[in-house]
């Protein structure tokens, strides 16, 4: 299994706000659907994080309740970014689903405190247990699940 982190600045226009760079994100999408490998693709933030969040600090923490307007519109942002991903992952014959982040982690005073954590059972999950399901059942050279990375939350 392969964990691949697609760079916020290669799929997306840095200096141009909520802009994917469709061209580099189909050719990287057309070379990962060549791999026979399974995978887990990573994204950054690029332009639908990075420019909200240096306007609004959130990079360095919390420090104010002014950041909190931020957040809401970051994650619809990332969101929208994330679509895109998931678009040219599957134009380019990938079997890919999506996993927020918020969904399966716990933050505690800036830092992840649980992940992939079942709140039910107490059990860890792993996200390598659906690719291994993927692959009993014959599917993993065409599986990619996809996590929006974001180094400052």
């Amino acid at each position: 299994m392969w964990i691949i982190k697609l760079g916020g600045a290669a799929i997306t226009d840095k200096t141009r706000d909520k802009t994917v760079n469709a061209a580099a994100l189909q050719r990287i999408a057309a070379s990962l659907a060549r791999t026979t490998e399974p995978l887990i693709v990573v994204h950054g933030a690029g332009s639908f994080g990075h420019i909200l969040a240096d306007q609004y600090a959130l990079q360095a923490g919390y420090h104010s309740p002014a950041q909190l307007v931020a957040l809401p519109q970051l994650q619809a942002q990332l969101a929208d970014l994330h679509q895109h991903v998931l678009a040219a992952l599957r134009a380019a014959g990938m079997r890919a689903w999506g996993i927020p982040p918020a969904a399966v982690s716990v933050l505690q005073g800036g830092r992840i405190a649980e992940f992939l954590r079942s709140r039910s059972s107490g059990r860890w999950r792993r996200v390598w247990c659906l690719c291994s399901m993927a692959i009993a059942s014959g599917t993993a050279r065409k599986l990619s699940v996809s996590f929006p990375a974001t180094s400052w939350w």
